[in-house]
C-alpha cells in the first residue's frame, strides 16, 4: 500500500508541475503572463490553442483524480507526521514542587 500511496504521490506532483506550465500557455483573455512577455505567447501556437485547453483539463483531472484516490487510500485511523513524537514535554525540565516527592532534596 506504501508504493501504491507513493506512486499517486509522484504522479499528483507531476501533474501539479504540467499544470502549472500548461496554465501559463493558455491563450491571454486580456493582459496577463502574454502582455508582459510581449504578446507573442500565442503566435507560437497557431490554431493548436483548443487543444491547449483540452490538455489542461486532462491534466486538473488527473491531478485533482490523484490527490483524491491519495486521501481515500489512507489507512483508517492515519495521523499526518505519525511516528514521530511530540518530544517537549519529556525533556522539559520539571517545575519545582510537581516531581516525584521521593526524589525532592530534603527542606
Amino acid at each position: 500500500m506504501t508504493f501504491i500511496l507513493g506512486l499517486l504521490s509522484v504522479v499528483a506532483v507531476v501533474a501539479c508541475l504540467l499544470l502549472m506550465f500548461v496554465i501559463l500557455l493558455q491563450e491571454p483573455k486580456g493582459g496577463g503572463l502574454a502582455a508582459a512577455l510581449g504578446g507573442s505567447g500565442m503566435e507560437a501556437l497557431g490554431s493548436n490553442a483548443g487543444a491547449v485547453n483540452r490538455f489542461t483539463c486532462w491534466v486538473a483531472g488527473i491531478w485533482i483524480a490523484a490527490c483524491l484516490i491519495h486521501a481515500l487510500a489512507q489507512p483508517p485511523g492515519a495521523v499526518v507526521g505519525e511516528g514521530t513524537r511530540d518530544t517537549t514535554a519529556e525533556n522539559a525540565p520539571e517545575k519545582p514542587g510537581t516531581g516525584d516527592p521521593q526524589k525532592e532534596p530534603p527542606k
